[in-house]
């Protein structure tokens, strides 16, 4: 099922001979996204043993963490003022 939809931002935008659309359609994507300085080589992607499960788990232990920690500051400081 594709969408026809068209999604604008700004009132201006509706009238496609605005000079801001213009200006938008030639000057969104001007340059490319460096992708390998926070990706690394693509060997090293593709030889990597790491799963997708292997990779939740990981963010799923540290975002348990973060909140086991959290909730502690907040408890200790609870029962201070008791």
């Amino acid at each position: 099922m594709s969408s026809n939809k068209k999604y604008w931002k700004s009132v201006e935008e509706l009238n496609e001979n605005s000079s801001i659309v213009k200006a938008l359609q030639q000057n969104e994507f001007v340059e490319e996204i460096p992708v390998d300085q926070f990706l690394g080589d693509k060997e090293t992607l593709e030889s990597s043993s790491t799963s997708r499960r292997d990779f939740l788990k990981y963010v799923g232990f540290t975002t348990a963490a973060a909140s086991l920690a959290a909730v502690k500051g907040l408890l200790e400081n609870q029962f201070l003022m008791l």
